[in-house]
């Protein structure tokens, strides 16, 4: 594969200049440049894999390849469209919240039910470890944000605020 990297360090090298002051540029075949000792994907791969390979190695894209054949090419941008999709963030609208909950399922039954009961549309909610807890991240159907924090503290749940998450 001839990646981005590989064609700026092409350019960037050396030229041959002779004594006349023209510049020669090398001329070279793509086998020159090229990586061959890659990391590649397969379609059975999860895009959870495929992130974190793309960020942990600063990666744009990643070849997918069944056997020896290449079938595809996964970017940045396609792991990000499938997120939003997933998180059904793009037109849903709503305000986001963060509620912190005991690794125990019963608590996130009894948040849904507490939102539940304030007449509340969860528009979608993620579940994430944080710490010894979870981080449930719901986009809700309200403009009154500040009452449905203070209402689920009352309630008795741990609602941070952004700063909280930022140590």
């Amino acid at each position: 594969i001839v990646s981005d990297t590989d064609l700026r360090k092409w350019v960037l090298r050396e030229e041959k200049i002779n004594e006349g002051g023209t510049v020669y540029r090398r001329t070279g075949l793509i086998e020159e440049i090229m990586t061959r000792d890659m990391i590649t994907m397969s379609p059975e791969d999860t895009i959870e894999d495929a992130l974190l390979i793309l960020h942990g190695r600063r990666f744009g894209a990643l070849p997918v390849v069944e056997g020896r054949k290449l079938v595809g090419i996964i970017t940045k941008a396609d792991i990000l469209a499938a997120f939003i999709d997933t998180l059904r963030i793009e037109g849903v609208g709503g305000v986001r919240i963060e509620v912190i909950l005991p690794r125990d399922v019963t608590f996130l039954l009894r948040l849904i039910q507490t939102l539940g009961d304030m007449k509340i549309e969860i528009r979608s909610l993620v579940l994430s470890p944080f710490g010894e807890e979870f981080a449930a991240f719901l986009r809700i159907g309200t403009i009154d944000v500040a009452t449905v924090k203070t209402r689920l503290r009352e309630a008795g749940f741990k609602v941070p605020e952004l700063a909280d998450f930022l140590g």
